[in-house]
């Protein structure tokens, strides 16, 4: 596979009104946020962590601060 078709970043974030997804782009990120988020989180498919609306900007820009690349 080409770098080209390659996430250019660990995660991304989609808005659906009322929740946010923190979609995960490689297995180390899901990995890390398995191993950090509350079990209780609630998970959309095996890669997608729902969010509300009030907690993306601070948990993404933790993510970005750990080092993580938010893709654009």
């Amino acid at each position: 596979m080409s770098s080209r078709n390659a996430p250019a970043g660990d995660f991304r974030v989609e808005n659906h009104g009322s929740i946010f997804l923190l979609v995960c782009l490689n297995d180390t990120m899901r990995d890390h946020l398995l191993e950090n988020i509350s079990p209780e989180a609630q998970w959309w498919g095996p890669n997608a962590l729902a969010v509300e609306p009030r907690f993306i900007e601070p948990l993404a820009s933790q993510l970005v601060e750990e080092g993580w690349v938010l893709a654009v």
